[in-house]
């Protein structure tokens, strides 16, 4: 009888001592580990339960949000009471449902330069996950069956599990340290960017919602979009894709893929195309005459030799540069603002039916004229490095801000000339540079000059910040000039006018009394071959008096014509 009573006492004596640890506050049960699982189905008011201090919140996701801001200095920068979750909403960046226990619905981190690694595995309330441009290396986002959208771009993460996120539409994980990605799970996915990452394959065959991948800056060497019959738009841009088959995108409005190895490219089903980005490949054709809607056309840095752009009507923006055209046709294109064709073979250009154009882009080609008087929208204008002689069309247009003339064959003597280049500058001043013989490339040697110098090696310098008058008169320099009389058959003997018959100075080749690039310039024509100096010519081109003519004699003429040196 004794042992029965004694028993009978024992559950009694263990509430008494239980009662009276919670009275003093003895943390009796601290060691007990009970489970986020078992805790995240509960309301977290069991006395064994570490989230006692949170009554009614899930202990799942109050308990790995609370790990993950006690990294580093996260708690900081979010700035929470660990201790009052409700406070965590707001600018906290956590929204909870009204559920019992409340979960987390909504996560917006964005932008807090947070470290470390986010677990958030569970969170079976969460819909919207936004973590972008801080400095994660890791996220767990499995067990997350509700996410719809996922922004995890700009930060550290190596990898990225969503195969448990089924119901997802939206996934941005674009600039992090990705080198594979599995969304065969994913087929709610409607938009994708992974760009910059380091992806050598990427399959997106499931993906038939897909409306919009984003894939630039990646190692893909082949992309198979044939199954993404919804795509409207597709950016493969800077990988190394030889192909490309878009034939089954119909409804593709825009079409990225610069900075690729293509060859060929077939956009004849792609009748919706409003944007077609194709610069730096090697396309050697591309026909684009069933794209009428199409608005900007980039095809820069190909071996386009020709290209037909008469149906395409609606073009606002054209970029043909660095392909060898010789001939290139604008004239049903009235809606153009925007044409480059610089570093192409163009001997001649109709612009007057292109009356809205704001920016013209004309550099390094073989224009021999150039009539823009149509043109009174221009903003910008560049033609450096052509053959133009007069530029008297540009002279009175009403919006211009900024010319570049450089390299061409302005004659500054010319009195026409003259007068457009005194327009002209009192209109835009310094926005206006017509150095005619300035070199294209500043190299030590040798170099390649602009077209006036005729492709041979000679001595580059920079272009002033101002436009050069020609006329400085070295009078007062310290070189002694020659004695020697010029004749006449020594120098340009094709020139209409002939140079006087007086002494030389150092650097007036031409005997002229000024010296001016034209001087440098029959220097390089001599080293050259083309023009050869003789007698009192050949004696003012020796600037340094070694009994050789080479290019540091035209470049010391140049520095000081732009004023780098006071004398010759």
């Amino acid at each position: 009888m004794q042992k029965s009573g004694k028993t009978s006492r024992t559950p009694r004596i263990i509430a008494a001592i239980i009662t009276l640890a919670i009275f003093i506050s003895i943390p009796i049960f601290t060691t007990l580990n009970v489970s986020a699982a078992t805790c995240a189905d509960s309301n977290c008011l069991q006395l064994q339960d570490p989230c006692t201090t949170t009554p009614g919140y899930s202990c799942n996701d109050y308990q790995k949000l609370a790990a993950f801001a006690n990294q580093d200095d996260n708690l900081e920068k979010l700035g929470w009471n660990l201790s009052d979750p409700e406070s965590w909403e707001g600018l906290g960046g956590i929204t909870w449902n009204t559920a019992s226990p409340k979960r987390v619905t909504a996560i917006n981190f964005s932008n807090k330069a947070l470290t470390g690694s986010l677990d958030v595995s569970n969170f079976t309330a969460l819909t919207l996950l936004y973590v972008g441009d801080n400095q994660l290396t890791a996220l767990d986002v499995s067990g997350n069956t509700a996410l719809t959208r996922l922004y995890a771009d700009n930060n550290q993460l190596s990898a990225l599990d969503v195969s448990d996120n089924t119901e997802l539409i939206h996934l941005y994980a674009q600039n992090n340290q990705l080198t594979a990605l599995d969304v065969s799970n994913n087929t709610a996915l409607r938009e994708l960017y992974v760009k910059g990452n380091q992806f050598t394959a990427l399959d997106v065959s499931g993906n038939t919602a897909l409306t919009q991948l984003y894939a630039e800056g990646n190692q893909l060497q082949a992309l198979d979009v044939s199954k993404n019959k919804s795509l409207t738009h597709l950016r493969v841009s800077n990988n190394q894709l030889e192909t490309l088959n878009v034939s089954n995108n119909t409804a593709l409005m825009s079409l990225e893929a610069n900075g690729n190895q293509l060859r060929n490219l077939n956009v004849s089903k792609n009748t919706a195309l409003l944007s077609l980005y194709v610069i730096n490949n090697q396309l050697t054709t591309l026909d684009v005459s069933r794209n009428t809607v199409l608005g900007q056309l980039l095809v820069s840095a190909n071996l386009l030799t020709a290209i037909d752009v008469s149906n395409n009507v609606n073009l606002s923006s054209l970029s043909v540069s660095g392909n060898p055209l010789t001939t290139l046709d604008v004239s049903a294109n009235n809606n153009l603002l925007i044409l480059d064709v610089n570093g192409a073979q163009l001997r001649t250009l109709d612009v007057s039916n292109n009356t809205l154009l704001t920016e013209l882009h004309l550099d390094h080609n073989q224009l021999e004229t150039l009539d823009v008087s149509s043109n009174i929208a221009l903003n910008v204008l560049n033609f450096e490095n052509n053959r133009i002689t007069d530029i008297s069309s540009i002279t009175n247009l009403p919006s211009i801000q900024y010319i570049d003339a450089r390299e061409n064959l302005l004659d500054l003597d010319n009195i026409k000339v003259q007068a457009s280049i005194e327009k002209i500058q009192a209109k835009i001043g310094g926005n206006f540079s017509y150095l005619p013989q300035k070199c294209l490339e500043c190299e030590r040697s040798p170099c390649v000059c602009c077209e006036i110098c005729g492709f041979y090696p000679c001595v580059c310098i920079q272009p002033p910040s101002h436009p050069i008058r020609m006329g400085r008169n070295p009078r007062n320099s310290t070189n002694s000039p020659p004695t020697a009389a010029y004749e006449k058959d020594d120098v340009n003997q094709n020139s209409t006018n002939s140079p006087p018959a007086a002494a030389y100075e150092k650097g007036d080749v031409n005997g002229d009394g000024q010296i001016t690039a034209l001087d440098a310039l029959l220097v390089l024509k001599h080293i050259s071959g083309k023009e050869i100096l003789t007698g009192a010519a050949l004696e003012a081109a020796d600037i340094n008096n070694d009994g050789i003519i080479t290019a540091e004699d035209a470049l010391t003429i140049l520095k000081f014509v732009v004023g780098m040196i006071d004398g010759v």
